[in-house]
């Protein structure tokens, strides 16, 4: 769901859990323009709360956070040929290993 604020920006949320991200053209995972991403949790084994993987690099980046977004959860082994993860113009991360 996108909805559009006052001051132009989108926003909306995913929960992404358990899933192999790999060989995207651009960055694995890209969360932007007041947006936030649940990366898995802290901590559990189940499908809703396991990290993501990558096994062959991203073009770019595992993940990509930028303008005014945010980032929670396990970083998993996301991973891009630019590195795991990059954070930009005001996002928020708080990913853990």
């Amino acid at each position: 769901m996108s909805t559009a604020s006052e001051d132009g920006l989108r926003s909306s949320s995913a929960q992404i859990s358990d899933n192999l991200v790999n060989a995207n053209g651009g960055n694995g995972i890209l969360v932007a323009q007041g947006s936030g991403v649940l990366l898995g949790a802290d901590s559990g084994t189940t499908i809703y709360t396991r990290p993501n993987r990558t096994t062959t690099n991203n073009a770019q980046f595992g993940i990509r956070c930028q303008i005014a977004a945010h980032a929670d959860g396990r970083l998993g082994t996301l991973n891009g040929n630019s590195g795991p993860e990059t954070y930009l113009e005001g996002c928020v991360p708080s990913l853990i290993p």
